[in-house]
């Protein structure tokens, strides 16, 4: 960590007005970082949620000494950091800083993103090592394809819903077929709702509608792939029942739940956010 001059520090730490006296000495003395190269791809992830990368086209993320990259996914909710560790394997991070929405950027020597415009900092799993950020960057599952070595990424909630209109979302289940059937699922976002939304098929007349971050660190959850009754965290291993009820920590609390109520004959699903 260097040293700044007095005029530095003062300027730092007007911006980080509110920050407890640690956070804010840390901070302010940390030099800006670097941005981190961006690259918008012209395909997004497979109907299955996976995003494929040849970390070959990107030097960044093969530097012996670690590197990233920040992509910009079609589809996605947010740009995704993926960093190369340097030793052949790979980690990938929501780049939207939780705080105020700036980009963050990786800092390899420090192995932290940081938020250029507050100096949030958040480790290689996402959580946060110092405010004003509070809230963990969402944590993305990384395979690597023991064929073609390209980077497997696994991003959920890729549905589109309609807008909400008065606190609800009311969707086809024409528009969605995943949902006809008991047990099956959609996850996704609604335009004025700030959070990812998960429904799930119970049974003839029963959907449940759920808040898709999961409450132990941020990630999104999804409906279990290999037909499992059960909803699963990617990151991190918490399961939750199809009540949203935890079943496997470290998971301690539930999903919150949102009232969804379906109209069999009308083939449409309400839920209602308030």
């Amino acid at each position: 960590m260097t040293d700044c001059s007095r005029r530095e520090l003062l300027r730092r730490a007007a911006l980080l007005a509110g920050v407890p006296v640690a956070g804010r000495l840390l901070a302010a003395c940390a030099p800006f970082p670097k941005p981190t190269r961006e690259v918008t791809l012209d395909y997004g992830a497979t109907p299955g949620g996976t995003l494929s990368i040849d970390p070959t086209r990107y030097p960044d993320l093969t530097q012996p000494t670690g590197g990233a990259v920040i992509f910009n996914v079609p589809g996605a909710p947010e740009p995704i950091l993926v960093v190369g560790t340097g030793r052949g394997d790979y980690f990938a991070l929501g780049a939207t800083c939780t705080h105020e929405g700036c980009l963050v950027a990786w800092e390899p020597e420090r192995k932290t993103a940081t938020c250029p415009c507050h100096l949030s900092m958040f480790a290689s799993d996402g959580t946060v090592l110092n405010p004003p950020a509070s809230a963990p960057l969402p944590k993305y599952v990384v395979s690597i394809d023991p064929v073609s070595g390209d980077l497997l990424l696994r991003l959920p909630c890729q549905g589109a819903f309609p807008e909400v209109q008065s606190g609800v979302v009311e969707l086809s289940v024409a528009a969605f077929p995943q949902l006809d059937a008991d047990g099956g699922s959609v996850c996704g976002h609604a335009p004025g709702l700030g959070v990812p939304l998960l429904l799930v098929r119970i049974d003839a007349t029963t959907v449940h509608a759920f808040d898709a971050t999961c409450p132990h660190q941020g990630c999104a959850v999804d409906h279990n792939r290999q037909g499992l009754r059960r909803i699963d965290c990617p990151c991190h291993g918490s399961t939750f029942d199809e009540d949203g009820k935890v079943l496997t920590a470290p998971a301690k609390s539930p999903l919150k739940r949102f009232d969804a109520t379906l109209d069999v004959a009308a083939g449409k699903i309400k839920v209602r956010l308030e």
